[in-house]
């Protein structure tokens, strides 16, 4: 959510739409502040909310999250990003350089959400507004009518100096997300110690270094190997052709296989088989994508297909696991892929 919302850039001379998006992406990134936020994140008649502090300096950055009592913290060093839970006294340290291109610095996460809705809103600038007695325009971004996104309305207040957004609202069928700043300082006295994260001595650290986080190429053999036995699959014919199959494995509470299929030579769909200690997700997925979801019945049991354009997805469960079909191409439909399911057989040791 924070690399959705907490968006902003540096300077810009034009107020239209269309410059707004052609002057951001030659903006310059360097941006230096401190502030605090209010977040709310509410689905049908339950609201959560958060605050948030947050430390930011060129490429360093620190945000601190508490929620319910229980506080997060997230540390950007340049070369790493530690992520400490004080209630757990937990925290994983993510070593990785393609990691790091996730924690955008301001200028790259409005460029990257600009970029998202450009095709599939329509931009209006609707006037200039103080914010903490900071000059910023209003921006609305309206889904076009038919268009289905992931990004729902959204309403932006960016600062006119220094293009951070300090208020943003975000709505769709489902749910409204809101982040406003409550404090911010563009000149803030910063010394080494901010990006510096001391943890207690005790702290349990997870090491995650280049390609840890990124899955493992497996054979068929090895799904039972690492999920259990009684696992579906589509096998390979003369129509569908197993293209790569990969495995990721997280703390023992969280298993993954991915199975990626092509038809004709060409991308087809991906095939997730998860065994997870959580409870069923499909009735909160359904809640989640609000209009943008529909109930259908895959292979005799319940499932939810959900289609906003960037996210086309078929879930369902049976027998001991979670399954998942992701298109991965814009031509395959709903039907294509209920189809393809109902070629699902058990999974046979040697196969």
């Amino acid at each position: 959510m924070l690399s959705t919302i907490l968006i902003g850039c540096s300077t810009m001379k034009s107020f239209s739409p269309d410059n707004v998006i052609s002057n951001v992406l030659a903006a310059d990134n360097e941006v230096t502040y401190y502030g605090e936020m209010e977040l709310s994140f509410q689905l049908k008649e339950e609201t959560e909310t958060f605050e948030a502090k947050e430390w930011r300096q060129n490429n360093k950055s620190r945000v601190e999250m508490v929620a319910e009592e229980e506080q997060i913290i997230a540390l950007s060093d340049g070369e790493s990003i530690t992520v400490y839970n004080e209630e757990e006294n937990s925290a994983i340290q993510l070593n990785s350089k393609e990691l790091q291109n996730l924690h955008m610095n301001p200028k790259e996460q409005l460029e990257f959400l600009l970029d998202e809705i450009r095709d599939t809103h329509e931009l209006e600038k609707v006037g200039n507004e103080k914010i903490l007695n900071r000059d910023t325009f209003h921006l609305i971004a309206k889904k076009k009518d038919g268009e289905k996104t992931l990004y729902g309305d959204q309403e932006l207040w960016i600062d006119t100096e220094n293009w951070v957004v300090l208020k943003a609202i975000m709505k769709t069928s489902a749910f409204e997300m809101k982040m406003k700043y409550t404090a911010i300082d563009f000149n803030p006295k910063l010394d080494e110690t901010t990006f510096v994260l001391d943890l207690p001595e005790d702290v349990e650290i997870e090491q995650l270094d280049d390609g840890e986080l990124l899955e493992d190429e497996i054979t068929l053999n090895d799904i039972e190997t690492k999920l259990g036995k009684d696992v579906l699959y589509v096998p390979e014919n003369r129509e569908y052709e197993i293209n790569a199959i990969t495995y990721i494995d997280i703390d023992s509470d969280y298993k993954n296989v991915d199975i990626d299929y092509k038809r004709d030579g060409l991308a087809f769909a991906t095939l997730s088989i998860v065994d997870t200690k959580e409870e069923s997700s499909l009735e909160e997925q359904l809640v989640m994508f609000g209009d943008d979801a529909e109930e259908v019945t895959v292979r005799n049991q319940q499932g939810i297909f959900i289609d906003v354009g960037q996210l086309r997805a078929l879930s369902w469960e049976e027998g001991n696991y979670s399954y998942s079909i992701d298109i991965t191409n814009s031509n395959v439909t709903l039907d294509d892929i209920l189809s393809f399911a109902e070629n699902m057989e058990e999974l046979k040791k040697g196969e």
